[in-house]
């Protein structure tokens, strides 16, 4: 059950009429701010002394704050959903730093001792002859003027995508690769040999550009070479048929062992076998820690005593006129009945009222100022002087009251006001004329506990007979009825969870409410999906670019290469992705509370479990889904040796391979992890600075006028465990 550390009760009396003289007391609104948050009371006989501190302003003697380090059992006293919040984060914090020292530093050792990672590439030029062993040269080039060393991609270094082992998912942007271009024409061959052969062999780089290039020329495409990552494997028969190529023009001791030292660089199957044990520990431990935590929820549950323990809430009676000794008649023969109570259409009275209680504060607080700013033009002489104080005075006043009441107080925003209250006092006053009727709940309340025990063993039937029952009305099949009516019996919700203000919405508006929440979450979901699609394309574009950039002027030797600044325009990008992706997690979440406050649950604890449904799902698409979708990594199947020759578009698939993002620089995984770091702490570190909220609390709320204004402005911020 989710805490109420804030319950607001619907004023049932008028409002106050004419200016309010009484000076409001910042001290008392502290007392009632500290009363108002969680805490412990040392015994049974300090209840009565908290009482006493409230009304002197010296709310803490009798009580004391809850320690971040306190029990399960300690916090569940106040508030269960809140000792389950915390248990959880210790519990889950335990089991990450022990599956980091068994686990985790053996995969960060794996990983890093097994770094494939590099700038170069091999460029091949092959000479392929009718029924004889190929030829082929070859020259080293390199991608960029730095090496891709750990300490450039760190992130990267640490990942799976270390090893360069796997084409499918390896970037050719920083793992090394092979470039062969294949021709049948022996003097296109010897062109290419003779570069090689030369003082300086880096034109061969110059003369065969990986296929793959944005930004190549229609000869440069005649020339260009097919990228392969260089994983030890064979992909292609005719360019790596077995070792005698080394007599067509394989450097014995040189190229040839540096391809061959690539083989067996996969990841061992131990890591993956890791990865499973981890996976399985982590779902042990969930189904462990929830076991647990019923457990010791049903503990704390049994050591205090609430009205719940006696009660039971009706479901099920429909819009009705019957008599509450009708109902305790039907209920009596399973104990004492204490009293019957049916819950009442006065909800939106409820929720009226609560409005115009909002709006009569800020109108009298506006009313307040402006006589207070009446009666102290014009400003006297004395004060003239301080004009600094003035000001500060001033500007904090206005603060106040645009944060408070949403105006400065001026003519127009006090006829706003007026206006606003004139609304809800005629909603009240429409309401309390309308009838009030029975909206088909219950609560009874027995005098024993053992009497309700009785009642739920009752009414605790398998689900077949409760098919039946509610499949064949007229038969006597199931527990007992009353009035024909089919009940159905549940615990009650605590006091201090429900929400009355939201009783008395008929069945079929709430499932209205559902749908178009449903379809609200949809819409904000597609904007986000949009957004992070744009952007991301955007960054992956950027990033391919300047690779296409680094590497052509690298190899051609006609433009300096940008690498510091292209790095950190990539990072730049990086960052920025993960720090939108993060401002749309907070636009959905604005949206679901949003949505949930709007569906108007009749109790905290719905109210808390649909926004957490709905936080999981956007939150996994927004953060999981939709970045993975838009990470580009094509893997086209190979192609005949004749398409390469050839060319064409057998060629521009085969050189798109490499293009992978994941673990490419600036690229998926590195998103992900400043996505997580992002997730991690800037939310939690706005939630516990609250700039604006310590301001308003601290510092403006003196400036009130009236004291219900200081009160509001003094309370706590409410906790919202989903």
């Amino acid at each position: 059950m989710a805490p109420a550390l804030a319950l607001e009760t619907p004023p049932t009396s008028p409002r106050p009429t004419g200016p309010v003289k009484a000076k409001a007391s910042f001290k008392l609104a502290q007392a009632r701010a500290r009363a108002k948050r969680l805490q412990r009371f040392e015994d049974e006989s300090n209840l009565k002394l908290a009482t006493n501190e409230l009304k002197s302003l010296s709310v803490g003697e009798g009580t004391r704050n809850l320690s971040v380090f306190a029990s399960h059992h300690e916090i569940g006293e106040v508030s269960l959903g809140l000792a389950q919040y915390f248990g959880a984060i210790y519990s889950l914090a335990s089991l990450m730093l022990v599956l980091f020292l068994l686990i985790g530093s053996y995969h960060l050792h794996d990983f890093r001792t097994n770094v494939g990672l590099g700038n170069q590439y091999l460029v091949v030029t092959k000479l392929l002859v009718a029924d004889g062993v190929p030829f082929a040269t070859e020259s080293w080039c390199k991608k960029s003027d730095e090496n891709f060393a750990a300490e450039r991609i760190s992130i990267i270094t640490n990942s799976l995508g270390a090893r360069c082992a796997y084409n499918r998912t390896s970037s050719f942007y920083n793992c090394p690769t092979v470039c062969t271009h294949y021709t049948t024409k022996r003097v296109e061959y010897v062109k290419s040999a003779d570069l090689v052969s030369s003082a300086t062999p880096n034109k061969l780089c110059k003369r065969h550009l990986p296929c793959g290039m944005s930004t190549l020329s229609e000869e440069e495409k005649n020339f260009c070479c097919v990228e392969t990552l260089n994983d030890g494997t064979y992909w292609y028969d005719a360019e790596y048929g077995n070792e005698s190529d080394t007599g067509g023009g394989w450097v014995a001791g040189g190229s040839l062992d540096w391809i061959e030292n690539r083989k067996g660089k996969e990841t061992p199957e131990a890591v993956y076998g890791v990865q499973v044990l981890t996976t399985l520990l982590i779902l042990v431990w969930t189904l462990w820690f929830h076991k647990r935590q019923l457990v010791v929820a049903e503990e704390v549950n049994a050591e205090n005593v609430t009205t719940g323990d006696y009660a039971v809430a009706v479901r099920g009676l429909g819009e009705h006129e019957w008599r509450r000794e009708d109902l305790a008649t039907h209920m009596a023969h399973y104990g004492e009945i204490v009293t019957v109570c049916y819950t009442k259409s006065i909800g939106r009275l409820l929720a009226a009222e609560t409005k115009l209680h909002v709006a009569t504060t800020k109108l009298d607080e506006i009313k307040a100022y402006r006589a207070k700013v009446a009666a102290l033009s014009p400003l006297p002489a004395r004060r003239k002087k301080n004009t600094m104080t003035h000001a500060y005075h001033a500007v904090a006043v206005a603060l106040f009251n645009l944060s408070t009441t949403g105006g400065f107080g001026t003519e127009k925003h006090l006829a706003t006001l007026e206006a606003r209250v004139k609304k809800f006092q005629e909603k009240c006053d429409l309401e309390t004329k309308q009838k009030i009727k029975n909206v088909g709940d219950a609560f009874v309340v027995f005098n024993f506990e053992c009497h309700k025990t009785r009642l739920f063993e009752d009414y605790r039937r398998g689900w077949y007979e409760r098919t039946l029952q509610w499949a064949f009305p007229k038969l006597k099949i199931g527990a007992p009825r009353f009035k024909g009516k089919i009940l159905t019996m549940e615990p009650p919700p605590e006091p201090s969870d429900v929400r009355w203000g939201n009783y008395g919405i008929w069945r079929w508006k709430r499932v209205t409410k559902d749908c178009a929440t449903a379809l609200g979450m949809f819409a904000a979901v597609l904007v986000g999906v949009v957004l992070q699609g744009v952007f991301t394309t955007i960054k992956n574009d950027l990033r391919i670019g300047t690779y296409d950039r680094q590497l052509y002027a690298r190899a051609t030797g006609t433009t300096p290469a940008l690498d510091p600044e292209d790095a950190a325009l990539v990072q730049t990008y990086t960052i920025f992705s993960s720090l939108v992706i993060v401002a749309v997690n907070v636009f959905l979440t604005t949206t679901a509370e949003l949505l949930s406050t709007w569906q108007k649950f009749s109790t905290q604890s719905e109210f808390e479990a649909s926004l957490m449904l709905k936080l999981c799902v956007v939150h996994v698409i927004n953060s999981v889904a939709v970045p993975a979708s838009f990470s580009r990594c094509p893997n086209a199947k190979a192609a005949e040796i004749d398409t390469l020759i050839s060319g064409g578009e057998g060629v521009s698939a085969i050189s798109q391979n490499g293009k992978c993002l994941w673990y490419a620089p600036g690229g998926l995984v590195e998103s992900a992890f400043y996505l997580q770091l992002f997730n991690a702490v800037l939310p939690n570190v706005i939630a516990y600075v609250d700039v604006v909220g310590r301001l308003k609390r601290k510092y403006l709320a003196k400036y009130a006028r009236t004291q219900r204004a200081m009160d509001a402005a003094c309370d706590p911020p409410q906790f919202i465990l989903a």
